[in-house]
């Protein structure tokens, strides 16, 4: 079966936040159709794969979050190296700069998903798997899984560091930072209210030049806005 291939124009088309869930709705469910295009999703085999898993994706979380059914407002990622990754625009005018990052390990994050995509399965917070150079094939080795505050505190930290990455770089005036966190394990109230406490007390200090600092997750469907001071 043919690979679903994504366009340039497809993904920085401007859309409504009930416009660009439908549409990410239709893409997932296509790429979700066939064995091939799993594959292709978890690994970033077509096209422009990278820019709607890492971008579009949060960008959606954070328009279902904070833009629930707006008619006025329209979002439109922007693929490319300049300062900012999307643009909320009502109107003739742009109202929000938009960066958006990951607060993970990439290539640890493919080694999971290259072992999933080959043998139907990987233990999550287990061993990060490896790769073989000459067969390509991914092996996890054995061991138990990793403590959950563990975990959690990894998750907090990648978060933290993901914020001074991007502290460190110029922006468009004003411009909000999305930071796209992963939340497998987050299993009740507590644990979000522990990443409240941690954001709040380690992370927002260090975003005091975004005009406004955000976490969100595709994999919970949660979006948290956070103060930064700025404006």
């Amino acid at each position: 079966m043919p690979v679903p291939e994504l366009s340039k124009d497809e993904l920085e088309a401007p859309r409504t936040q009930q416009q660009m869930s439908a549409w990410v709705t239709e893409v997932l469910s296509v790429f979700g159709s066939t064995p091939e295009g799993k594959s292709a999703f978890r690994l970033n085999k077509s096209g422009l794969v990278k820019q709607l898993v890492e971008e579009m994706l949060p960008l959606n979380r954070f328009a279902e979050g904070f833009y629930l059914g707006d008619p006025d407002v329209e979002f439109r990622l922007v693929v490319g190296n300049q300062s900012y990754d999307a643009l909320v625009v009502r109107g003739a005018q742009t109202i929000k700069y938009l960066q958006i990052t990951q607060a993970f390990d990439g290539y640890q994050s493919y080694l999971r998903k290259l072992h999933l995509d080959q043998n139907k399965g990987v233990v999550i917070t287990g061993p990060t798997p490896t790769k073989d150079k000459l067969t390509g094939r991914a092996a996890q080795g054995s061991g138990f899984g990793v403590d959950h505050r563990e975990v959690l505190d990894k998750t907090f930290q990648d978060i933290r560091s993901a914020v001074q990455r991007k502290s460190a770089m110029r922006y468009e005036f004003d411009t909000a930072l999305i930071v796209n966190a992963e939340s497998f394990h987050f299993l009740d109230a507590s644990d979000e209210e522990a990443l409240h406490a941690f954001v709040r007390s380690k992370v927002v200090p260090l975003a005091c030049n975004f005009g406004g600092l955000y976490v969100v997750s595709d994999r919970k469907g949660f979006a948290y806005e956070y103060s930064t001071g700025a404006a």
